[in-house]
């Protein structure tokens, strides 16, 4: 038990010191510049940092996103909620024929390094739940079964 703790202790240290939430002032100013320029409404804004990397988590209307930037300022990766009907068509009409049973609970885009994925999360009932991450064009490349 004794052992337990001290694990528990040790990844609780660990994962507060690998990302630590940053105040304005201990942001560049060219970032925060920057996010407000291309996110202009962007609201509850919360910079973390981890390592020699940033992240930026905020809201756009009632719909949440992260964007990481390297200590160069260049944005590397753009996490953000998204309604169904912002989907490719691909994935609407795969959704549509494969999935007709389930609803769509909800979706989320992921941008990393020039490539768009796609993470849906699907309910069937009360008890049933999927999350499936595509590509673009309907390819499966993960699945995971609640």
């Amino acid at each position: 038990m004794k052992n337990l703790k001290l694990l528990v202790f040790v990844l609780f240290a660990t994962a507060t010191l690998s990302a630590q939430e940053l105040t304005k002032t201990a942001v560049p100013q060219s970032f925060t510049e920057g996010l407000l320029k291309e996110y202009p409404k962007a609201q509850n804004i919360e910079w973390k940092r981890n390592g020699n990397d940033f992240k930026v988590t905020f809201d756009v209307g009632n719909m949440e996103r992260e964007v990481w930037f390297n200590r160069e300022g260049t944005k590397v990766r753009v996490e953000k909620e998204i309604t169904h009907v912002e989907l490719p068509s691909a994935l609407v009409n795969l959704l549509k024929t494969q999935y007709a049973d389930y609803r769509v609970d909800a979706v989320e885009s992921n941008e990393k390094e020039g490539v768009t994925t796609y993470k849906v999360e699907l309910e069937k009932g009360w008890n049933e739940e999927i999350e499936i991450t595509f590509t673009s064009t309907g390819k499966v490349l993960n699945i995971y079964k609640d």
